[in-house]
């Protein structure tokens, strides 16, 4: 009896080993072609897509024992997103009632004033060139319409919200109100230095480096002609708030019209070969992708047109705060957008709807941004960490769906397909290969067979799934345990 289950055993044993010598080691199959006939040869044996799959990753799990290798690599694209999270969780935002802003349009900010905002107040008025009598009047002027006007302030978790404190919220400033508010803007936005930087937001360094390193980090083949083209829907538009800006709340704004426009041409040329001409309507795309990565592109329209008007010398809200990113940009900014090569966002349907995408979210800001700026227009930035703590959550989404605009762009079908892969779990790892709208073994197939062909010819970020830089039969485990 004990020897029958010896010799059980021992052709248990010979079954098995002659069942793994019988699968080829897959890592001395150096090229697509070699695995390709690999895998014809198994289906030419009657192996199911199914056995093929699961005979590769065996293969895999024994020559490099990567059992565990889909849970042994950080996702950082995941650690981008708690990075902003945390982020967010540190600005203290501003919301100001819509009733308050339509009833006074432009000096709606100085009635929103706190306690220690009035002071600031007053004392500009103090230290003006104007007679003491007339400082005297002004601030008994101002005084009685913050008494008028009272003002209301909720905090929530981290934002305040203000509003009128009476009921029905009716505000209508006199004639006369509006002369004192406006003398009262006029002193707050004296400035000793009358020299102004040009702003750079518009072009470089922000346009230029954000599509720059997403077109350097993805492998796309000309990341200088996109990056010297994301300045020319300026050439052409200017600042043109209809155009190159998108406001959420009230769905208008050209900016995602045009992104779109130029995304099609882009994706047209680069798929038929012509990448100068892809490179620069990349570049064009790029330019009003990121333009509402600025909150000041995304709200206040009115609100931005007078200040420009009563600030023509370039001390304006939004000149100001492009200035400050510009002058910022190496010390507080570059670093995040070059390092951000793992992390794309990116909506399927189009660069309409990730434009969209992008508006909302620096939309959040755009009350909090012209409101502080406006209230300390000279010195900011030295307030608080509010403005740069905006920034770099604005610049992380904006340099995201940046990197996400090269990937659509790059995109290819699988060869002998002819729909695009899809992310179809919505995870940002593309492993949907043939596009059928679903993840199976056809795809793990698809990408062993294709591994060569990836590298050369696919935005690699979506396809490596490891984060590590390479496509590599590590990717394809991972891309099996998602089966």
């Amino acid at each position: 009896m004990k020897i029958d289950v010896f010799i059980v055993l021992i052709l248990m044993l010979v079954t098995l080993i002659t069942y793994v010598s019988a699968i080829e080691d897959i890592s001395q199959l150096k090229t697509d072609e070699s695995r390709q006939k690999w895998v014809d040869n198994l289906k030419n044996k009657g192996y199911s897509t199914e056995e093929i799959a699961e005979k590769i990753i065996l293969q895999i799990s024994l020559s490099q024992n990567s059992d565990n290798i889909s849970n042994s690599f950080e996702d950082k694209k995941n650690i981008i997103d708690q990075k902003i999270q945390h982020i967010l969780n540190g600005i203290d935002l501003i919301e100001v009632d819509d009733n308050l802003q339509l009833a006074v349009p432009y000096y709606w900010v100085i009635l929103i004033a706190d306690d220690k905002q009035k002071q600031i107040f007053l004392s500009e008025i103090e230290k003006s060139e104007l007679l003491d009598r007339d400082k005297i009047e002004l601030k008994a002027k101002l005084l009685e319409i913050w008494k008028k006007y009272p003002m209301k302030y909720e905090k929530i978790d981290r934002t305040t919200y203000i509003s009128p404190k009476i009921e029905n919220k009716a505000i209508a400033l006199t004639k006369s109100e509006n002369l004192t508010l406006n003398q009262m803007d006029m002193i707050h936005s004296f400035k000793e230095d009358g020299t102004m930087p040009t702003p750079k937001w518009s072009v470089n360094p922000t346009h230029y480096d954000l599509i720059y390193y997403a077109s350097l980090n993805s492998g796309y083949p000309d990341p200088t002609t996109a990056a010297e083209s994301s300045g020319y829907p300026d050439e052409i538009y200017g600042w043109d708030p209809p155009v190159m800006w998108y406001n959420p709340d009230l769905g208008i704004g050209g900016a995602p019209t045009h992104a779109q426009e130029d995304f099609v041409f882009a994706r047209n040329f680069y798929q038929l070969g012509y990448i100068f001409n892809a490179s620069k309507h990349v570049g064009y795309s790029s330019h009003y992708l990121t333009d509402v990565g600025n909150p000041l592109h995304t709200g206040r329209e009115r609100d931005q047109v007078f200040d420009k008007i009563f600030h023509p010398s370039g001390d304006d809200v939004h000149t100001l705060y492009e200035v400050y990113v510009a002058n910022y940009w190496e010390d507080d900014f570059k670093s995040w957008v070059m390092g951000n090569q793992y992390s794309y966002k990116w909506n399927w349907d189009g660069a309409d709807e990730s434009t969209k995408a992008v508006a909302t979210s620096s939309h959040r800001f755009v009350d909090t941004l012209y409101t502080k700026i406006y209230r300390n227009r000279q010195g900011f930035w030295n307030e608080d960490d509010w403005t740069r703590e905006i920034t770099r959550v604005c610049l992380m989404t904006s340099s995201q769906y940046t990197n996400g605009l090269i990937n659509a762009v790059m995109l290819k079908p699988f060869p002998g397909h002819t729909e695009l892969p899809t992310d179809y779990d919505e995870d940002r790892d593309i492993e949907d290969l043939n596009g059928n709208q679903g993840i199976d073994f056809d795809d793990v197939i698809l990408y062993f067979n294709y591994l060569e062909w990836i590298e050369t010819n696919e935005p690699i970020v979506p396809f490596d799934y490891n984060n590590n830089g390479r496509i590599e039969f590590d990717d394809l485990y991972i891309l099996y345990s998602e089966v």
